[in-house]
């Protein structure tokens, strides 16, 4: 992950590696070691806090101007930080791109594509997440300026993306694949059961409270993925690589 940040003709000036909860020795060592090759900050939740609060911890520690969000076990394309920083440059606050999910031994599996345009995010925000979080880049100050990362199960992105919208955000996504994904079935798993359909009711809230969407649109959105999220993970599996992906 860390090595994929240098590859191209843009390099970042720090690198915020927020961990949430305690590390195992070599893990540990390995920052460490990372620490001596390139510009890296460790920031430490202490106790496991979850996603969206180790998030918030890291974009505290940021100094930058811009931020472009990766996974630890993402590999980002070298095109990925010109490109990205042009845009946000040109004015944009919120961008994006494609990916392409792999398997756990990096076999190719399916392809996410999003909106390219402004207001086809806007309206593809009003049903499901319009970016792909690891391949995002965004305006410090405006994701600081609508309180980070909300505590929304699952939806963490999805839900700064709506507030940041709601504040003005000017979007933009790339067609190009700018990030390899790895993925596996758990993440199947994950997208299931009741947490995740009492999450939904949240986020369709936050979409009829900060973009304005119909509230009887929301409640039948709601029901339709209250189906789908209580299937089984393997019905969950077939039904997004059939409709959800490429």
């Amino acid at each position: 992950m860390v090595s994929s940040c240098f590859n191209g003709d843009v390099h970042p000036v720090e690198i915020i590696v927020a961990v949430d909860g305690d590390l195992n020795e070599s893990f540990n060592l390995k920052l460490v070691s990372l620490s001596s090759e390139f510009p890296l900050k460790v920031v430490r939740a202490g106790a496991k806090v979850g996603l969206s609060e180790v998030l918030n911890i890291g974009l505290e520690a940021v100094t930058a101007e811009y931020v472009f969000r990766v996974d630890g076990d993402d590999f980002s394309r070298k095109e990925r930080w010109h490109n990205q920083l042009e845009a946000l440059k040109s004015g944009f606050d919120l961008v994006g791109a494609a990916i392409q999910e792999i398997s756990l031994e990096g076999v190719p599996l399916s392809v996410r594509r999003t909106p390219l345009k402004h207001q086809e995010i806007v309206s593809r925000c009003m049903q499901r997440n319009p970016f792909n979080h690891m391949t995002t880049a965004y305006r410090t100050s405006l994701v600081k300026k609508v309180g980070g990362y909300p505590h929304l199960y699952l939806r963490e992105d999805w839900g700064l993306w709506v507030n940041m919208i709601a504040c003005g955000a000017k979007c933009k996504n790339f067609q190009e694949i700018m990030v390899d994904a790895t993925t596996d079935v758990a993440m199947f798993r994950r997208r299931g059961g009741i947490k995740n359909i009492m999450a939904e009711i949240s986020m369709q809230k936050s979409l009829v409270s900060n973009l304005g969407k119909n509230r009887f649109r929301a409640a039948l959105d709601w029901t339709l993925k209250a189906l789908i999220l209580a299937s089984p993970a393997f019905l969950r599996e077939k039904f997004y690589f059939m409709f959800l992906r490429d």
